[in-house]
């Protein structure tokens, strides 16, 4: 069994038409639906997007938590690209073996 990205979204904006005013700074949520190779099920996968640059103009110290993907510039066919790779890398005997894989890359919708 692998794990296939079947959709994608923002709840922050349209992410097929959206262009940031500065390419370099941005931070947002992406939905990622993934679920098994060939079937129609999915789960759900939120993880947030951020460039280099916001976080150098973040006012916080400290960020914590993990289910974050870092760029350089907003490129959303390059970060689909990437995280495709990285689905169809996640193989396993079953569907929980594979989500375990995928809680990786962002947060589970069920944790």
């Amino acid at each position: 069994m692998r794990a296939e990205l079947k959709n994608y979204f923002s709840p922050d904006f349209d992410i097929k038409t959206y262009w940031p005013e500065n390419e370099k700074i941005f931070h947002f949520l992406l939905s990622l639906s993934i679920g098994p190779e060939g079937d129609d099920a999915s789960n759900n996968f939120d993880v947030e997007i951020i460039s280099f640059q916001w976080m150098e103009c973040n006012s916080e110290d400290l960020i914590l938590g993990g289910n974050k993907i870092f760029l350089r510039e907003y490129d959303i066919p390059l970060l689909i690209s990437k995280i495709e790779r990285y689905c169809n890398k996640c193989i396993g005997n079953s569907w929980d073996e594979i989500v375990n894989q995928l809680s990786r890359l962002g947060r589970f919708e069920y944790d």
